[in-house]
């Protein structure tokens, strides 16, 4: 009986701190900041442009500022989609400028130049990509 009543007590202590049933949180965003030196991370809003409504389920693709001079297409660094409400966080992005791409069935493709937080690299960076519905 004394492991069962410890086992309960350290799961009671434990889940909170880990973010389980925590609702503030969405399922990607990272519960630890781990990343490799010089790294990034960004949370992505994708929403309607005409609405303000979240786009669940659009595509991300985040692609290196450096390089795209015209070449020609590069290979996604990362990609990701967002959930139900519109979200999809990055946890680690290369330590340079990119562009993250949004694309959505019914909509026109948008994309945004995004740089590393000039102080604080820990921090996670929120992004808004806005998406207008095809005529």
């Amino acid at each position: 009986m004394r492991g069962w009543t410890s086992t309960l007590l350290l799961t009671l202590i434990l889940l909170p701190a880990c973010g389980h049933g925590r609702p503030d949180r969405t399922p990607q965003e990272p519960i630890l900041q781990l990343r490799t030196e010089g790294s990034w991370a960004a949370m992505v809003e994708v929403v309607d442009d005409l609405s303000g409504d979240p786009l669940a389920l659009a595509d991300l693709q985040v692609v290196r500022l450096a390089g795209l001079d015209g070449g020609g297409a590069q290979a996604p660094v990362a990609t990701g989609r967002t959930d139900s409400s519109g979200r999809f966080t990055f946890g680690e992005l290369p330590g340079e400028a990119c562009l993250i791409r949004a694309l959505r069935p019914g909509y026109r493709v948008n994309a945004l130049a995004a740089h590393p937080p000039a102080v604080d690299r820990r921090a996670l960076s929120h992004l808004e990509i806005r998406l207008t519905p095809l005529d």
